[in-house]
């Protein structure tokens, strides 16, 4: 969550307390994602949505949300829930690959 937060504090817009909180709830969430996709019912439940290629999507996703610049209320709304919904599961993963399992690299689909 501190991590959306410090992705936010470089961009060039005033901080939004507003902003910053719905940024923390949507990512706190959304933490859980890669195993609501993928259920821990057995310790070898990584499969595709736990891999360093969903990895590597979703942060390619990221900095593509990162430099997209919306100029309707929505969109800026709908890219900072994407960023947060990508930082927590990046976060999720990075977490994961640290384990002694880790993640595998493409998983079973």
């Amino acid at each position: 969550m501190s991590a959306a937060l410090a992705l936010e504090a470089h961009s060039d817009r005033k901080f939004d307390a507003i902003e910053a909180l719905t940024s923390i709830l949507i990512a706190r969430g959304a933490a859980s994602l890669p195993d609501w996709l993928e259920p821990a019912t057995s310790p070898n439940h990584r499969q595709f949505f736990h891999s360093w290629l969903v990895l590597g999507g979703v942060g390619w996703l990221l900095r593509w949300l990162h430099r997209w610049q919306p100029e309707e209320p929505l969109m800026r709304f709908l890219r900072m829930a994407g960023k947060a919904v990508c930082i927590a599961y990046l976060a999720h993963l990075a977490l994961d690959a640290l384990t002694p399992r880790s993640l595998p690299v493409v998983g079973r689909v």
